[in-house]
């Protein structure tokens, strides 16, 4: 059995964020927006946002975790994630993190 996902425009929705991050998702997404990315692109980061902070929900790690490159680039070894995204990139991203 196959699923399927809604397109809007032929575009994914966008991903919900839940875990530690939830909290940060809206003023990240209003921030990617402000700065002009495409809704494919906010997506796409979103999509990302989404899998760290579940990674993050099931470490038992908070939020604040991301300051800390080791515990990215642990994320990026655990889960197989592609390095095209850096620590650094996502870090300079998010500068509203606690």
């Amino acid at each position: 059995m196959t699923s399927e996902v809604r397109r809007i425009g032929g575009l994914r929705p966008m991903a919900e964020v839940t875990g530690p991050l939830a909290e940060h998702a809206a003023a990240f997404k209003q921030m990617l927006i402000e700065q002009g990315y495409a809704r494919g692109t906010i997506s796409a980061h979103l999509g990302l946002m989404s899998r760290v902070s579940r990674w993050l929900d099931v470490q038992g790690l908070p939020a604040r975790a991301l300051t800390d490159l080791a515990e990215v680039d642990r994320f990026y070894r655990r889960t197989g994630h592609p390095r095209g995204h850096t620590g650094r990139g996502a870090a300079g991203r998010v500068p509203h993190l606690p």
